[in-house]
């Protein structure tokens, strides 16, 4: 019985500690599996011409040393979502740079949708990678004249550019997390730089860019759709843009929070819209820089809620972002977007061109929105506020949102790591909810707001939920107080022409305010239990409704159509 233990643990430790020491020239077909990982890159390897290599699911590639992975044949590395790949360090103490890149060459393969056949990234994580001795930001993953597939991987941790592209053929770069990876060089970003030209239209899309330092997309010079991603928290402008092709589209994404704003957008020959660019510091939101042949058109953008920026040379950079113009571009053009204002002297003041300075060009920004575009990404809520009722419990209130189609809320705890939760619960259409049976460390809470298209899968992406508002403790004499739940109030019908009912259970006198999205008090007057309200004379659009008695307030969204 003792040997028989002796054959089983010395069999357990061998399997725990093989390894698989690789490096040079693959010059057959060759497959990487789990059974001899993890492998030990001891020397650059290059993928000849004509030949596959293929990694498994579960396979570990460790670099010892700043080696690169050079793929002129096919590079076919499909992980799948509970084993996935893994390219990184072999430090024990792993840091960006301490391996190169994965370099595809005009020579690799590009990834055919139909026959499913090509060099492929997907379900793989790629880490501590990109050293770059001549600092010009190459990328962890390395892209020329070549077109692999990068799918559902997670980027991070590079000392420069997660990706960088320079190619003739589509890219399609789609459902990545690419995260805390460095500054991208003079002129690359830290999460993609695409440099495409031609007639193949790029494809960057559902993917989170968070908290890289740098520009995450800085696109120039090409046909390309950005659309469906989410820009938050990177530590220099959201979304950095050269566009110069008329094919070069950016819609439907989310910029928030990012310290310098949503960046540039240079040369004019673009289609910016359908986007929600809201909460970024110190810059505007759109910035542009243009040929006299040039003609932007900025349309049906949710632009407003950004942190003023500052004068420089020939640029403006407005508070709530709107656009800063170069003095020899033509007028831009920004219709239909929601400012978060209908107020047009509000709007003016917003925008820096030719009515500020003449020799700056004018911005058409006539007619606009008078709330959120539907097609853009849901707003995320305001006015979040907790209340740490003990016991394990906390209240969550915040402000109705504005836009026409919100169908909910969810309120999100537990584990926070910027970009998820582990918890999350779907409140229905109200504006406060109690966690119960929460731990100490249940601190970070937060709410989205969702649209009746959502439907559990990719919802931020996609724009049918919003992005995460965080909870901060409430003001107790402030519009944050909330009523206790077993108060009902009712608005009918809403929306309407400025006629209304509001019926509640509280018999006691209440006063009842009305508020413009500018937070002007338009309204105001006493009501009891059932109440009949003359607001006629205001003017279309949405309201913020608040109703106070003893208990506290509690807020309602109006909307009045003539």
């Amino acid at each position: 019985m003792k040997k028989i233990s002796i054959i089983i643990l010395f069999s357990f430790f061998s399997k725990i500690y093989s390894q698989t020491n690789v490096g040079g020239v693959i010059s057959i077909n060759t497959t990487w599996t789990k059974t001899g990982s993890p492998y030990m890159v001891n020397s650059d390897i290059t993928i000849n011409s004509g030949i596959t290599l293929t990694v498994k699911p579960g396979v570990k590639v460790a670099f010892t040393g700043q080696f690169n992975l050079n793929v002129n044949g096919t590079l076919y590395a499909k992980g799948k979502a509970d084993t996935m790949i893994i390219f990184t360090s072999n430090a024990f103490i792993p840091n960006a740079g301490q391996w190169g890149i994965i370099n595809f060459s005009d020579s690799s393969t590009a990834y055919n949708f139909g026959t499913h056949i090509g060099c492929i990234l997907k379900n793989c994580k790629i880490m501590y990678g990109g050293y770059d001795p001549m600092g010009l930001g190459t990328g962890a993953i390395s892209i020329t004249n070549s077109a692999p597939y990068i799918d559902s991987c997670t980027i991070s941790n590079n000392q420069y550019s997660a990706v960088n592209i320079s190619s003739t053929l589509a890219s399609t770069i789609t459902n990545n997390l690419i995260m805390n990876n460095g500054f991208g060089g003079s002129i690359n970003s830290g999460g993609i730089s695409l440099y495409s030209n031609g007639n193949n239209i790029s494809d960057v899309s559902f993917n989170i860019f968070y908290k890289n330092d740098g520009n995450p997309a800085f696109v120039f010079s090409g046909p390309s759709s950005i659309h469906n991603n989410v820009f938050v928290n990177n530590t220099n402008s959201g979304a950095e843009l050269i566009l110069v092709d008329k094919k070069a589209k950016f819609a439907q994404n989310y910029v928030v929070d990012n310290k310098l704003g949503c960046g540039e957008i240079m040369y004019n020959r673009d289609t910016i819209r359908y986007n929600t660019i809201t909460r970024n510091n110190l810059q505007g939101c759109i910035s542009t820089i243009g040929n006299a042949d040039s003609l932007a058109e900025y349309h049906n953008n949710n632009l407003y809620g950004n942190t003023s920026g500052m004068a420089s040379g020939n640029y403006y950079e407005i508070a709530n972002g709107v656009v800063r113009q170069y003095a020899n571009s033509i007028s831009t053009y920004a219709k239909n977007n929601w400012w978060g204002t209908i107020d047009t002297l509000k709007i003016d003041s917003l925008i820096r061109d030719y009515y500020d300075d003449t020799t700056r060009t004018k911005i058409i920004y006539k007619p606009f929105h008078n709330s959120p575009d539907t097609t853009a990404p849901v707003t995320p809520p305001t006015k979040v506020c907790k209340t740490n009722l003990g016991g394990g419990s906390i209240k969550i209130a915040w402000n109705p949102n504005p836009e026409i189609d919100l169908a909910g809320y969810k309120v999100y705890w537990h584990l926070p790591t910027g970009y998820s939760f582990a918890n999350s619960v779907n409140v229905g259409n109200v504006t406060s909810y109690t966690l119960t049976g929460l731990s100490s460390s249940d601190t970070s809470i937060a709410v989205t707001a969702y649209d009746a298209q959502a439907d559990g899968i990719k919802d931020q992406c996609e724009g049918h939920e919003s992005w995460f508002t965080y909870s901060k403790a409430c003001i107790v004499s402030g519009i944050e107080q909330t009523m206790s739940n077993n108060q009902q109030i009712t608005i009918y019908p809403n929306p309407n022409n400025g006629n209304f009912i509001i019926e509640t259970n509280i018999t006691e006198k209440q006063t009842l305010q009305v508020f413009d999205l500018n937070g002007r008090l338009v309204l105001s007057q006493n009501i009891s239990d059932k109440t009949e309200i003359n607001a006629s004379g205001l003017n279309e659009g949405i309201y913020n409704l608040t109703i106070k008695n003893s208990t506290g307030l509690a807020n309602k969204k109006l909307i009045i159509i003539h």
